[in-house]
């Protein structure tokens, strides 16, 4: 029997430098049964020639799709859900990695439970020099939390990243796409939706390897408009005491990591 195709998108904008790595660490999957779709939502650098490069790769299913302007993450994400084919789908950042059991650990682990919608894993931290400098590994108590969707929103640090996901193709037809008036955050909307509506599960294995961004500005901007995305997530989702408790407890803990951001060059 044929091992069900998984769809893996790599949203991209301006990101050559990195992209290739990126994708080298799908071709290395032991698990062979994919697609990669890289979505490029208008790239001015070397994206195009180099995403070529890997479409005329031999025994590689690439596809790549160029969107005719910037049109944003969402929905650069949002048009390769649409265009894939795969019965799981995965995403993976431009200047991340997947470790070589990635895809395998999660397939397995939705074919052995049926039941859940999708399955979120470890994910490894990793430095401007290649070393790894931190595993993040789901609490316990969220584990056994009766409430994830809540529990999610309001943590301090994610209990899980969002891109360690693997989802059911026909989750997206219950809990919609990407919300592309976020700027960012796009993932931490989705996630909400995706624990207040469906059964979702972890498996133990470190899928995912998170790149640190070494650009200062460039993480104090990010963290500015993340911000920003935060109070919409919050206005979407809550309401009255909980929105009110949130925001404040939210908006302070941004605004310190913001401060440790201007110092550290960890992300």
């Amino acid at each position: 029997m044929e091992e069900p195709k998984v769809s893996i998108i790599i949203p991209t904008y301006n990101m050559a430098a990195s992209l290739e790595a990126a994708v080298d660490s799908v071709i290395a999957q032991t698990y062979k049964n994919w697609e990669l779709l890289i979505i490029d939502d208008f790239s001015q650098d070397n994206t195009p020639a180099l995403a070529a490069s890997f479409v005329s790769r031999k025994n590689v299913n690439v596809r790549y799709v160029r969107c005719q302007n910037n049109v944003g993450r969402s929905a650069a994400l949002n048009l390769g859900l649409r265009q894939s084919e795969g019965v799981y789908v995965a995403l993976l950042d431009a200047d991340d990695t997947i470790t070589q059991v990635s895809l395998k650990r999660r397939v397995d682990y939705l074919a052995a439970n049926p039941e859940k919608s999708a399955v979120f894993a470890d994910t490894f931290y990793v430095d401007r020099s290649g070393l790894i400098y931190a595993v993040r590994i789901p609490s316990t108590k969220f584990q056994k939390s009766s409430d994830k969707a809540m529990d999610f929103l309001g943590s301090i640090m994610m209990e899980f990243h969002p891109m360690t996901l693997m989802y059911r193709r026909e989750v997206f037809e219950r809990i919609g796409f990407f919300d592309e008036s976020l700027r960012r955050k796009q993932d931490g909307d989705l996630v909400f939706r995706l624990l207040s509506q469906c059964d979702v599960g972890y498996v133990a294995s470190q899928v995912y390897n998170y790149s640190v961004d070494g650009t200062t500005i460039r993480r104090i901007r990010k963290r500015l408009r993340g911000m920003i995305s935060q109070q919409q997530i919050l206005k979407k989702h809550t309401k009255g005491l909980d929105r009110l408790r949130l925001s404040v407890k939210l908006g302070i803990v941004d605004f310190l990591k913001l401060l440790y951001e201007s110092v550290s060059y960890k992300k």
